[in-house]
């Protein structure tokens, strides 16, 4: 036995409009005819592998691939414009904003990046700003990103990410991507939340003490009185703490006319007296007491092979912006 039952072939619908109305014309626009994706062109440094590992939109509709490492060990930055590659940038540039002694064998692996939200009284567009986070986890590091348009004619790159100090540290992260608010609730705050542990926190930029990094001070000429003189040594009665470092350099003539063309000999370490100050008087100054731990005392260095009627000293004051020298 069989039976067939005959089915209409367009369901009706259970709305329908009232009469003399018409159904709204779907304004949207066409989907594109292509395939909703674009091939990642090899543009890296040559023998570089690209590993692609996050990726964002730009304001203006351009794309931005994160690029793990280069072949020196740095993030890039691609950006893709219709599907065409338009330019790359490095994170190397972040060398910049470190202390030369730790540059030194550094590299930065990115795992993710994602947009810093504007400021709270934020009235215009400013610079969009990227935070791009390494493999280690430890923080983010934070970037103005610059696009040169095609027609300027300047001679710059194209794509350009300008380091900058803001110290974004990251707990106990997770590793897992973060995750934008889109906007900022106080000073410093990034607007991206990250994974640590059980919870969501706020990436928020942490305020240091900074302090100039270097600077030299140049003493005045002093005149032995006599031709040929031999100095001896150096006394500083100065304050150096952990981070920053004395550098004595000197220069010696028998004629005063020569001596302000002559360059600086650095001469050794300053090194830190045990037993303080040779001046007997000092009653409150640095060089009264020693206390190693503070880097406070009197320090002394022997100059090496300075003779001459006449010498000036250059002292170079060094140190990692978090404290600052002190010198009497």
């Amino acid at each position: 036995m069989s039976a067939s039952f005959p089915v209409s072939q367009e369901t009706p619908s259970d709305f329908s409009w009232a009469p003399g109305q018409q159904p709204p014309v779907d304004r949207a626009a066409a989907p594109p005819s292509g395939p909703p994706w674009f091939e990642l062109q090899a543009a890296g440094a040559p023998g570089a592998e690209q590993r692609p590992i996050a990726i964002e939109v730009m304001p203006d509709g351009s794309i931005l691939v994160l690029d793990e490492a280069d072949a020196d060990g740095f993030a890039v930055v691609h950006r893709y414009v219709d599907g065409v590659h338009a330019g790359r940038a490095s994170t190397r540039g972040m060398l910049g904003v470190f202390p030369p002694a730790d540059a030194e064998g550094f590299q930065w692996p990115g795992f993710d990046f994602a947009w810093h939200a504007p400021a709270m009284d934020a009235t215009e567009p400013a610079t969009p700003r990227l935070i791009i986070v390494s493999t280690e986890g430890n923080q983010g590091v934070l970037f103005e990103v610059l696009v040169q348009p095609a027609s300027s004619g300047a001679p710059l790159p194209p794509l350009q990410l300008a380091a900058q100090p803001d110290y974004l540290p990251l707990k106990r992260y997770l590793g897992m991507p973060l995750v934008s608010l889109g906007r900022s609730q106080v000073e410093g705050d990034t607007g991206l939340l990250y994974r640590s542990q059980a919870h969501w926190l706020p990436l928020v930029a942490q305020r240091r003490p900074r302090h100039h990094s270097h600077a030299t001070l140049r003493t005045p000429i002093y005149d032995a009185r006599e031709p040929g003189h031999v100095w001896h040594r150096v006394m500083l009665d100065a304050c150096v703490p952990a981070g920053c470092r004395l550098v004595l350099a000197s220069r010696c003539s028998d004629d005063l006319d020569l001596l302000d063309s002559l360059p600086f000999t650095d001469e050794p370490v300053p090194l830190l007296r045990p037993d303080g100050s040779e001046l007997p008087w000092l009653l409150d100054a640095p060089g009264s007491r020693t206390d190693a731990g503070k880097g406070l005392g009197t320090w002394e260095t022997l100059l090496q092979r300075c003779r001459g009627r006449w010498i000036q000293l250059a002292l170079r004051l060094e140190g990692n912006e978090l404290a600052t020298r002190g010198v009497v």
